[in-house]
């Protein structure tokens, strides 16, 4: 016993005296604690400033470079917060009850102003690459942002992240929201109160001073009343700053009977790559040995190779069901040894189960073979655009004034920009600039510049916001001006228009032959965000009235 004693004695002096050490290091130097971590957070925060202009050697530039990556253009802030931080410890103006309370404010006014910044700069998710969220607000302000906008919406985001400020303004400031309510209110009054003021003050010169020294100054103290109403009539009798209206991009142009059509050999022809019949139907025999399997009686009748998915049709026994085969989705797909298997039952206008099943070796489908197809040739509508291949492998054409108008989504990297390319392409090689004109909005200065110098044109690519609304309202006016040259010719459309001006039917000095016109405007959101006031009610009146009088938007 006495040995248990002994032992339980020793082992427990080292620990005593360590936690009298502690209290001892803590007793000494706790009235200076403010001041060590003050100066080790200016000294850090320091650095790491310098680290942004190149001057904190490899360590700092690191470590710069990495809060770029998580905080975007952010980055910054944090070292500058680190200094303010550190400044306030030293100062001495943080109480007891704040240690807690700062860096929780702080966090939500940091993190939420950092998502809504990356919110309002495009939301790019982390797809997008390292360098596309740098430029925002980093991985962090991409991981805030890109998750609460796709489940709420780009409103619903805005909102959320709002409240996150303000709840972290509320933290710091120690407020609640009625005392911010009225310190709001307070501060709009007093504002208020300064414009009255700086108003007044500018007005006082202007008044005319008529003094007199007569004792009974009655008349001569009206004379400044009756002279500040004739001001104020000669200010409101300036005559008005006339909003100049849009200019037309260019004058029409007669038809120019020399141009030639750029031919088709100036496109890149298609690889090729058919796939292999063998290997097609192994994989047939493969899909009907699966279906016997899982008791589906069913018979491979055709298989359509395409450029990128091959569809087996298949038909079923009688008395089987159809949902049967669409239960059996991830079984195929691990039979065949793909993922992605879409079963479409049935084949529309067919009494057959369609399994579409990736190829191991996609086909590259280039807008030459889309042009030069029988498809193509036969379509002699000037707004016929090559829009791909089916699944069959067969080209598809759509006209536009059949759509007739078109918004392209998808992420990044989905072939939006492609798309673009690829429609106003098709017109310049299938139409007359007399036929289709174009005007070309490209925000971004990088996607439409090799369009520059093309005939169909009605003026240069535009790149500047306010410039694009210009052009917008110039198209509402050409609108206007072509209904009333309908309503004069008595056609309901652009059709009958050309129809009865090709007969003869419409005088050359009172009516013209106006071409299609195609708006294409790359980065929609970019404009509506820089522009969106002036930009709306034109894209807005163009896509409900244009189509009938041959303006697309794109």
């Amino acid at each position: 016993m006495r040995k248990t004693a002994t032992k339980k004695k020793k082992s427990s002096t080292p620990t005593g005296v360590l936690a009298q050490a502690r209290m001892a290091v803590r007793d000494r130097f706790e009235h200076q604690a403010d001041d060590i971590w003050g100066l080790v957070m200016l000294v850090v925060g320091l650095i790491l400033l310098l680290g942004f202009f190149s001057f904190s050697g490899p360590l700092g530039d690191a470590v710069v470079t990495g809060l770029r990556f998580l905080f975007g253009v952010w980055a910054i802030l944090v070292p500058t917060a680190i200094l303010l931080v550190g400044l306030t410890l030293i100062i001495g103006k943080v109480r007891d009850g704040d240690h807690a309370r700062l860096p929780l404010g702080l966090g939500f006014l940091f993190f939420g102003s950092l998502g809504l910044f990356h919110l309002l700069s495009g939301t790019e998710p982390l797809a997008a690459g390292v360098e596309v969220v740098a430029d925002r607000g980093g991985v962090i302000g991409a991981l805030i942002s890109f998750p609460i906008r796709r489940v709420v919406g780009l409103l619903g985001a805005f909102i959320i992240l709002s409240a996150v400020i303000g709840v972290g303004a509320l933290i710091v400031t120690r407020s609640t929201l009625r005392e911010a309510a009225l310190a709001v209110g307070e501060l709009g009054r007093t504002l208020v109160r300064r414009v009255k003021h700086a108003m007044q003050s500018y007005r006082r010169p202007d008044r005319p001073h008529v003094q007199s020294p007569d004792p009974a100054p009655v008349v001569a103290a009206k004379k400044p009343e009756r002279a500040r109403p004739p001001r104020a009539d000669q200010k409101s009798k300036r005559p008005p700053v006339k909003k100049p209206e849009p200019e037309q991009p260019i004058p029409r142009v007669a038809p120019n009977k020399n141009y030639v059509k750029p031919p088709l050999d100036l496109l890149s022809p298609g690889r090729g790559g058919t796939q292999d019949k063998r290997s097609l139907e192994a994989t047939g025999r493969e899909l009907e040995a699966t279906l016997r399997q899982h008791g589906v009686d069913a018979r491979l009748v055709r298989i359509v190779p395409g450029p990128t998915v091959t569809r087996y049709e298949i038909e079923l026994a009688p008395g089987v069901k159809v949902n049967k085969i669409t239960s059996l989705t991830n079984d195929i797909g691990y039979a065949l040894a793909t993922p992605d298997v879409r079963i479409l039952a049935p084949i529309p206008g067919k009494s057959a189960v369609g399994v579409e099943v990736p190829n191991k070796k996609r086909r590259l489908v280039t807008l030459k073979d889309i042009l030069d197809s029988p498809e193509a040739r036969e379509n002699d509508n000037p707004l016929a655009v090559a829009l791909g291949m089916n699944i069959s492998g067969r080209p598809v054409m759509v006209n536009l004034n059949e759509l007739p108008h078109v918004l392209i989504a998808g992420a990044t990297g989905a072939g939006k920009s492609s798309c673009i390319n690829a429609l106003v392409t098709s017109i310049l090689v299938r139409a007359l600039p007399e036929e289709v004109r174009l005007i070309l909005v490209d925000p971004k200065r990088v996607e439409m510049g090799q369009y520059d110098d093309v005939p169909h044109l009605l003026t240069k690519v535009i790149t500047n916001p306010k410039k694009a609304a210009d052009a917008l309202n110039w198209a509402v006016d050409e609108m206007d001006r072509r209904y009333q040259l309908l309503a004069d010719a008595g056609v309901r459309d652009i059709t009958g228009y050309h129809e009865k001006w090709d007969a003869g039917g419409l005088e050359t000095d009172s009516f013209d032959r106006f071409p299609y016109i195609v708006i294409v405007v790359d980065e929609l959101n970019d404009l509506m965000m820089v522009a969106g006031k002036v930009v709306e009610s034109s894209i807005v009146r163009i896509a409900q009235m244009a189509r009938a009088i041959g303006i697309h938007l794109v």
